[in-house]
């Protein structure tokens, strides 16, 4: 019923939505709310403000209304990079998504937030004209607000296996991470099982962990699994200038002569 009446309700009659709006819309193929809602989140937020990037989520049934300031003052927070190299192989973008999912991750425990909601998207280089198109995202709503990077990469796999296609060569990808809420204001669970809540406790002591090793030894250098060195995603850093003041192994060396 709801597909239904959303194919059936022009764009132009969305709240929010404007005349001038709608006419870019239309020029670029969405003329219904459906279409809209179903357009990848990811192709919206780069052509588009934030305030279509909340519609859409609206019309997907995720709520986006932005809640009082918080400490954070975020309710969003992404990290994508574009590939190294082009990626054909499946193992390739599905690494990257993990490094991604592993920064975000970090990221949203060092805010003190938990997310509850994640999208991940893939897509090709639009300016290859003479190579197949793709740029698509799915989106995940946790059960519960969660900063827990493996409860964040067993999703994030599932929607990375069912985005891939084989055919196309991939350019980049990422994660948003969406309603941000802070971890302070957590409300319990009723009737949570006692083995699911010792399994919280446990990873929660391990994300402690990772991220402590993680602040005293390097970024990356604790985590899920490891890229492969024969991967094409990584990006080329060979010329990247060097950090002296936030990585001991950049610092200057001074030979006596």
């Amino acid at each position: 019923a709801t597909q239904a009446l959303l194919k059936a309700t022009p764009v132009d009659q969305v709240w929010g939505i404007g005349s001038k709006l709608a006419k870019r819309l239309e020029a670029m193929g969405i003329e219904t709310a459906w279409q809209l809602r179903e357009a990848p989140l990811e192709w919206i937020a780069q052509r588009f403000s934030v305030v279509l990037q909340r519609t859409q989520l609206e019309l997907r049934g995720i709520e986006a209304t932005p809640a009082a300031s918080t400490a954070e003052g975020r309710q969003q927070l992404r990290v994508s990079r574009t590939f190294g190299s082009p990626c054909r192989l499946e193992q390739d973008c599905l690494e990257a998504v993990q490094h991604y999912v592993q920064r975000a991750a970090e990221k949203l425990r060092a805010q003190r937030s938990e997310t509850s909601a994640m999208t991940v998207f893939l897509r090709t280089n639009p300016y290859r004209s003479d190579l197949p198109q793709f740029s698509e995202s799915l989106v995940w709503q946790f059960d519960q607000p969660t900063d827990d990077t493996t409860e964040m990469l067993q999703v994030a796999r599932r929607l990375l296996r069912r985005l891939w296609q084989p055919g196309y060569v991939y350019q980049k990808a990422g994660v948003l991470l969406m309603d941000l809420t802070s971890k302070a204001r957590r409300q319990q669970v009723l009737f949570e099982t006692p083995e699911r809540q010792i399994q919280k406790a446990r990873n929660e002591r391990l994300m402690q962990v990772i991220d402590t090793l993680n602040q005293q030894q390097g970024r990356g250098k604790v985590g899920f699994g490891l890229p492969r060195k024969e991967a094409a995603w990584p990006m080329r850093q060979a010329n990247r200038s060097p950090e002296y003041t936030t990585d001991w192994a950049d610092l200057p060396e001074v030979v006596a002569r």
